[in-house]
């Protein structure tokens, strides 16, 4: 059996046009063999998709929604990327550590699949709405919340949340 070097072009002729394909791995080679593949060129033509079509295909459209969508998630991309964001966020966190969190209920509790801290009007809502760091890192504005249910709240306040879990529209 011979031994290929890592450097080796493998070349097969298309079965159609009898144009050169080079293989730069001999498995894919093999393939095209088992396969009697074409070159692309060739099986573009004979190819059953309608060209307009396959045109649109390769284009990156507006009207996809969901992740998909160029669009997504852009108005809230430009908080989470601007400095301010950053400096607000920062802000708020320090005046968190420095509040005597002890004192909250199930503090003791805390851990990563059991209780986490909680801001009940969330950071990103007070950036938002523009509302001093100070207000949002008090203690007051602080709870202990069941870490699924944390997750689950992500940047709405205890409120809106509290009313989506009854069911009522905010």
């Amino acid at each position: 059996m011979k031994e290929y070097e890592e450097n080796d072009v493998f070349e097969r002729k298309c079965p159609k046009c009898k144009k050169c394909r080079k293989f730069t791995q001999k498995h894919n080679l093999d393939y095209a063999i088992r396969h009697n593949s074409l070159c692309r060129s060739c099986a573009n033509k004979e190819s059953k998709i309608r060209p307009e079509v396959r045109n649109n295909m390769s284009k990156n459209h507006a009207d996809v929604s969901g992740k998909r969508n160029p669009n997504y998630g852009k108005h809230r991309e430009t908080y989470y990327q601007s400095d301010a964001w950053n400096r607000y966020k920062m802000d708020v966190i320090n005046i968190t550590k420095g509040q005597s969190l002890s004192n909250l209920e199930n503090f003791d509790k805390r851990g990563r699949w059991t209780y986490h801290l909680d801001h009940k009007i969330s950071i990103y809502e007070g950036f938002v709405k523009k509302v001093s760091p100070e207000v949002i890192g008090h203690i007051s504005n602080l709870q202990m919340l069941w870490w699924r249910d944390n997750l689950r709240k992500n940047t709405k306040n205890i409120k809106e949340w509290k009313d989506k879990l009854n069911g009522r529209r905010t």
